[in-house]
């Protein structure tokens, strides 16, 4: 979390004794082994003193849902050019806690089996319809031993 909105931080580290300026940083995530884009953000002018780490947040206006994510990031500078992929994944508690804490709700997506047993229940009233409309009167059947 990342004023109080739902983030992933990339940790960025300069570990030479030299002054990086006027950086500029794309970062997107992704589901992992997709490419439709769930986070992004630009940045231009950053800079980092030497031999220091800052944190980069992508933050969402959304509720976080878990599951397997990739985050790419490329970093471009008078000092050259470096891009970044690291995978990660969002458990189910932790995207839980993120939300509950800035007040987002996750949209509710129905299970494979929820929807199986919807389609059984509609099956198993549509045979039950069928039946009491298609089964034989009792005077009909009367009829029929009485012949």
């Amino acid at each position: 979390m990342h004023d109080n909105q739902p983030s992933v931080l990339a940790t960025l580290q300069n570990d030479r004794p030299t002054y990086w300026g006027k950086m500029r940083l794309k970062a997107t995530v992704t589901r992992r082994d997709q490419k439709t884009v769930v986070m992004q953000r630009e940045a231009a002018n950053y800079a980092v003193a030497p031999n220091s780490h800052f944190n980069f947040a992508v933050t969402n206006q959304k509720a976080l849902d878990p599951g397997d994510y990739t985050l790419n990031l490329a970093v471009t500078g008078p000092h050259g050019h470096w891009q970044f992929r690291r995978n990660f994944s969002i458990l189910v508690g932790e995207a839980e806690s993120i939300n509950k804490e800035v007040g987002l709700k996750r949209r509710f997506v129905m299970p494979w089996w929820g929807w199986a047993l919807i389609g059984l229940a509609l099956l198993v009233v549509v045979a039950a319809c069928w039946w009491v409309l298609h089964r034989p009167s009792k005077s009909l059947l009367r009829e029929r031993r009485e012949a």
